[in-house]
């Protein structure tokens, strides 16, 4: 947005705060049958193994560690294999299942749109 834009402006987008996007992030209620949970990148990278098509014999295990990753080149095809032990997700404990809702921010002026998502291991 350009500095020279004012409130006074009709496309003028006004500062976001967390405020705001804990304002307006959905409650989330899971059916009580429900079998698959959202989860963090350290549960679904738990027991998961980096492997590449471009290198079949690349099979590096990267428990739960996210900074695992980081000495590979991830261009030539490279994909985290999950463990399915992962694919139910974070259990809830007490009703409550603990994994963070991701949050992204495009401004459009006039308009901001906020998209919240989860992580899914299946």
């Amino acid at each position: 947005m350009p500095a020279s834009l004012t409130p006074a402006d009709p496309v003028y987008c006004a500062p976001l705060t967390a405020e705001h996007i804990m304002r307006f992030a959905p409650m989330v209620t899971f059916h009580p049958h429900e079998r698959s949970f959202p989860c963090g990148i350290a549960h679904l990278l738990t027991g998961a193994t980096l492997r590449s098509h471009a290198n079949p014999a690349l099979a590096v295990p990267l428990q739960g560690d996210p900074a695992g990753l980081a000495p590979y080149d991830t261009t030539d095809g490279a994909y985290v294999e999950v463990n399915p032990s992962q694919y139910a997700g974070a259990a809830p404990v007490n009703g409550v299942v603990d994994a963070p809702m991701y949050v992204s921010v495009q401004f459009n002026p006039p308009y901001i749109d906020i998209n919240y998502f989860f992580l899914y291991a299946y």
